[in-house]
C-alpha cells in the first residue's frame, strides 16, 4: 500500500493516525491537487510585497515650475528648488514615466522620508498578522486562516487604490500587511502537514516559488500598467478570483482535525483522501488510545512559554544570534528586491531579480540534502557578501557598468534567496520540539524589523554599501550559531 498499489477494499479497522495515512496515500493525487491550489493562493504574496517597487518609484527628474520670478530653468540645483517648494512659490513638475504615490503627493525635498512610511508600515503589519495568523491557525484551523487571509489580503490590495493621502495609504499598507502575513506560512505548515516528511522540503520550495511567480507578475503588470492605482487594483485581481473558486478545494488539516479531538470529521476526510488516491480502504476508524499522544504533545507546547527558550545558555545563544541573522537576511534581501535602479532599467532589474529566485531554492534543496544545516547557510552567506563586496568595489572605482553590477547583484540575490530558504528550516531545528512554532514565529518578527528599517537605511548610506558591512557581518555567525538536529550534532534538541 505504501508503494501506491491498489488493494481493494481492505478495512482499515481500528488504528493509530500515522498507520491510516501510510494506507490512504501520505503524498498520491489528493496531496498534489492541493499543493497546486495553495500555489495559487500563495502567488499574491510576491505582488503584495514588492508593489513599493513600482507603485513609490521615485521619477528620473522634476522641476521648479513657478509662474512668476525666476524662470523655471534657471532653477537648477536641488537646494533652490526645495527652497523654492518649501515656501511655496513653487509646484513640482515632474519629468517620470510612471506615476507613483511620490509623484501624486510630491514626497520630494523635506517629505522624502515620508516614502518610506508605507513601506515600514507594510512589514509592521505583517509582523502582527504573522503572530496573529499562527496563533488563529492553531485555534481556528489552517484552512480558515489560509482562505480568509487570501481574501482579506486582496480586499485591502484594492483598498490601497482608493486612498486619498499619504496618512490613508499607509494606513491601508498596514492593513494589508497584517490580513494577509497568512498567505504563505499558513499554507506551509498546512501542506507540511498533508504530505509526508519526505516530500515536505519539495513542497515549502514550490510554496515558496510562488513568492517569485508573483515578482515576475508585477513586473509585467508594471510594464503595462503605468498608473500605481490602476496597478494596485490589477495586482488584488488574482486573489478576488482565485480564492473564492478555491474555496471548497482547500481541505483542513487532519493532523490539525486530529490534535483538536475532531476524530469523525479527520475519519471523513482520511476516507476523502483514500478515494481520490485510488486506495479502496474502508471501515477508517482511529484508535482514539493511540491517538491520544497527538493531544498531549499539542497541550505541553501550549504549556511553553517565550522564557523556555532564554533558560538555557546554549538556547539563548541560538536564538539572539539568528535573530540577528534572520533581521540582517531580511534587511539586505528586500533592498536588493526594492532597489531596482541597479542596472539598465527598473523592468530589466527586477525581472532578473525575480528569476534568479528559482535556482536559488533548487540549491537551497540541495545543498541542505548533501552538507547540513549550517555549511549551505555559510556557503550561501559567503556567496553574498563576496558578490556585494567585489559590486562596490569595481563600482566605487568606476570599473564597472550596468550589465557587470547588475550580474553581481544577482548573484548576491542568488546566495541570499538559498539563504532565506534555509533559515525556515534551520531556524526550527535549532530549538525543541515543545517551542518551535513559538521560535519561528520571534525568528519571523526579527526578519519584518529588517523590513521596517529598510527604508530608511536606503536614504541614509548606499544601499551597496549597506549590503556589503550587513553581509560581512552576518557572515561570522552563520559559522558559530551551531548545526541542527539533521546534522546529529546538538543532543539537546529534541
Amino acid at each position: 500500500l505504501h508503494q501506491g498499489v491498489d488493494h481493494p477494499g481492505i478495512p482499515v479497522g481500528t488504528m493509530g493516525f500515522d498507520e491510516v495515512y501510510v494506507r490512504v496515500g501520505d503524498f498520491g493525487l489528493y496531496q498534489k491537487r492541493v499543493l497546486l491550489f495553495l500555489s495559487l493562493l500563495c502567488i499574491p504574496s510576491g505582488l503584495y510585497a514588492l508593489f513599493a517597487v513600482f507603485g513609490d518609484t521615485d521619477p528620473q527628474s522634476w522641476t521648479c515650475n513657478r509662474s512668476a520670478g525666476v524662470a523655471a530653468q534657471e532653477v537648477v540645483s536641488e537646494e533652490q528648488k526645495c527652497e523654492l517648494w518649501k515656501s511655496g512659490d513653487c509646484q513640482p513638475e515632474y519629468q517620470a514615466e510612471r506615476n507613483s504615490t511620490v509623484t501624486e503627493w510630491n514626497l520630494v525635498c523635506g517629505d522624502r522620508w515620508k516614502k518610506g512610511l508605507p513601506v515600514s508600515a507594510l512589514f509592521v503589519g505583517v509582523g502582527v498578522g504573522s503572530w496573529a495568523s499562527g496563533l488563529l491557525s492553531d485555534r481556528i484551523g489552517r484552512r480558515v486562516v489560509t482562505l480568509w487571509s487570501s481574501l482579506l489580503g486582496a480586499l485591502a490590495a484594492l483598498s490601497t487604490a482608493l486612498s486619498w493621502n499619504l496618512l490613508s495609504y499607509t494606513a491601508t499598507r498596514f492593513i494589508q500587511g497584517a490580513v494577509a502575513a497568512g498567505v504563505l506560512p499558513v499554507p506551509f505548515v498546512l501542506m507540511g502537514e498533508l504530505a509526508r516528511p519526505s516530500a515536505r522540503e519539495t513542497c515549502g520550495n514550490i510554496l515558496q516559488a510562488m513568492f517569485a511567480v508573483g515578482m515576475v507578475m508585477l513586473c509585467c503588470l508594471a510594464l503595462i500598467i503605468k498608473n500605481w492605482r490602476t496597478l494596485a487594483i490589477a495586482c488584488s485581481l488574482p486573489g478576488l478570483i482565485l480564492t473564492p473558486i478555491l474555496w471548497r478545494h482547500i481541505p483542513e488539516s487532519p493532523r490539525w482535525l486530529l490534535v483538536q479531538g475532531r476524530i469523525k470529521e479527520c475519519e471523513v476526510l482520511l476516507e476523502s483522501i483514500a478515494k481520490t488516491n485510488g486506495r479502496s480502504v474502508v471501515n477508517i476508524q482511529l484508535d482514539e488510545s493511540k491517538t491520544t499522544k497527538h493531544v498531549d504533545t499539542n497541550k505541553q507546547k501550549k504549556s511553553e512559554g517565550v522564557l523556555d527558550l532564554f533558560r538555557n545558555a546554549v538556547m539563548k545563544r541560538r536564538v539572539v544570534i539568528m535573530l540577528f541573522y534572520w533581521f540582517v537576511t531580511s534587511l539586505v534581501y528586500y533592498g536588493l528586491s526594492m532597489n531596482a535602479s541597479i542596472g539598465p532599467n527598473i523592468y530589466v532589474s527586477f525581472f532578473c531579480a525575480s528569476l534568479v529566485e528559482f535556482p536559488s531554492y533548487f540549491a537551497s534543496v540541495y545543498l541542505l540534502r548533501i552538507q547540513g544545516r549550517r555549511k549551505s547557510t555559510a556557503l550561501f552567506t559567503a556567496i553574498g557578501c563576496v558578490s556585494l563586496l567585489i559590486c562596490v568595489l569595481l563600482s566605487s572605482g568606476n570599473l564597472a557598468g550596468g550589465s557587470t553590477q547588475l550580474s553581481l547583484s544577482m548573484l548576491a540575490k542568488f546566495g541570499l534567496g538559498s539563504t532565506f530558504a534555509n533559515l525556515y528550516v534551520y531556524g526550527g531545528e535549532l530549538t525543541p520540539t515543545s517551542v518551535r512554532n513559538m521560535t519561528l514565529g520571534i525568528l519571523s518578527v526579527g526578519a519584518r524589523a529588517g523590513g521596517v528599517v529598510l527604508p530608511y537605511v536606503m536614504m541614509l548610506v548606499s544601499l551597496l554599501a549597506t549590503c556589503c558591512s550587513c553581509f560581512c557581518l552576518h557572515v561570522c555567525p552563520s559559522f558559530h550559531v551551531g548545526q541542527s538536529a539533521s546534522d546529529d550534532t546538538f543532543p539537546l534538541v529534541c
